[in-house]
């Protein structure tokens, strides 16, 4: 199963850092094998377990006997499995302009190059292992060869703040029954902009949404979705986004918030 981490950080000052430290930490999950097993008492506790050590990790996830009854004896028996983690980074605030400009963006460039063709080996083999009856539907008209072509061409691309690598390499993880995550910094106002862009896109692309309306719910979401819950439960003062107009005005217009869902009172 492939597990794709979207990173808005940049690549300026204390967020380089944290982009190295993540780059390791996602790389690390190659050594995770997970373990899943039938519980031996229904009444047991459900939390999963990590044994072994820094080299080998394995994870023992216990189910229950109902969740165990949906899949066949035969696979279920010492079922274990691993994860294909793969990283795409595009730094998106006013840090990252900097870095363009007078800094460094090689670790990014270099990040997303080695994960394309991390992603690449695993498309080769999902297409070879699931006929195109096995794959999840989608409605778009976009085929996976197209998408995976079209990423690695923007991989490649040395351009300003190309957010389409973080766009088109979640919608294949989708479309390969992948798991997507996305973090900033502290993964409550980047990534709502990320979220929430994902999310209208999703209902444009699957479920056939009016383009008409979709700046509209954009904002909606933004401005009344929870993600205003989540920025209110970690700063517990207030619920707008750590954002300030001059600070905006260096972010992709899809990812901008709208009018008084923002402030600067601590950073993003």
């Amino acid at each position: 199963m492939i597990v794709h981490f979207e990173s808005l950080l940049s690549t300026y000052g204390e967020e380089m850092g944290m982009l190295e430290d993540m780059t390791v930490a996602i790389n690390d999950l190659n050594k995770v094998t997970f373990h899943v097993r039938e519980m031996s008492n229904p009444e047991g506790d459900p939390t999963p377990t990590v044994t072994g050590d820094r080299s080998k990790v394995i994870v023992n996830v216990p189910l229950s006997s109902a969740m165990c009854s949906k899949v066949s004896a035969e696979l279920f028996h010492n079922f274990q499995f691993k994860v294909v983690p793969i990283i795409f980074s595009v730094g998106l605030n006013e840090e990252q302009t900097l870095a363009e400009l007078i800094g460094d963006t090689s670790i990014q460039e270099n990040t997303n190059r080695e994960n394309m063709s991390k992603l690449q080996k695993y498309y080769d083999l999902f297409v070879h292992e699931f006929s195109p009856d096995d794959r999840p539907k989608s409605q778009s008209p976009v085929t996976l060869d197209i998408l995976v072509s079209s990423l690695a061409h923007h991989v490649q691309l040395k351009s300003h703040k190309n957010m389409e690598i973080l766009q088109i390499s979640s919608e294949l993880t989708r479309r390969m029954n992948g798991v997507r995550f996305t973090s900033c910094k502290s993964a409550k106002d980047r990534t709502a902009m990320s979220v929430t862009l994902e999310q209208c896109s999703l209902l444009q692309k699957e479920h056939q949404m009016d383009p008409k309306i979709f700046q509209h719910l954009l904002d909606t979401m933004r401005s009344d979705g929870i993600r205003r819950d989540n920025v209110r439960k970690n700063l517990v003062h207030t619920n707008k986004y750590a954002f300030s107009k001059m600070q905006l005005r260096a972010f992709p217009k899809l990812y901008r918030p709208p009018d008084r869902t923002f402030g600067k009172q601590a950073a993003s």
